[in-house]
């Protein structure tokens, strides 16, 4: 689900919101700007192990906009099945992160996203997902790819 900007505009933040009464049984896999800085990107499934919720979801993306320059910078892990996964994305000289997102891929009923923030320094966003306590090993290879909006500042 893409919440897309207007116009010119890019994005410099960006969110979800999800019904409550779907908490347990959905999962967000992906929360981030979209690649070209057009727009917001959230990714959801349902978990595995939960009945189907009934159509349509009440779950929708949200972008915010501005007149400007951002540079969004993607960085990926390399895919495996290792227990945890930590991945920075760097914004270049002389831009500081105005937001940023994560977005996992394989296994994600097993891995649950603990960190996603700016980075301790202020320049990027950083992700850290890992194996949920309940999942005694990895079979199936994941990735985490992590994006920075990067703006003048």
């Amino acid at each position: 689900m893409t919440a897309a900007c207007p116009g010119a505009k890019r994005v410099v933040a960006g969110g979800y919101r999800l019904d409550p009464t779907l908490a347990g049984d959905v999962l967000i896999v992906g929360n981030a700007p979209a690649p070209d800085g057009r727009g917001w990107v959230v990714r959801a499934l349902v978990r595995p192990d939960r009945p189907t919720p009934p159509e349509p979801w009440a779950l929708s993306a949200e972008a915010v906009c501005a007149s400007g320059e951002t540079v969004v910078v993607v960085q990926r892990s390399p895919s495996g099945t290792e227990p945890a996964q930590t991945v920075v994305a760097t914004c270049p000289p002389g831009l500081r992160p105005s937001g940023g997102g994560y977005q996992r891929q394989g296994s994600e009923a097993d891995i649950v996203v603990v960190v996603n923030t700016a980075t301790a320094d202020g320049q990027g966003w950083v992700a850290h997902g890992e194996m949920r306590a309940d999942t005694p090993e990895l079979t199936v290879p994941w990735e985490l790819t992590v994006a920075a909006i990067c703006a003048g500042g």
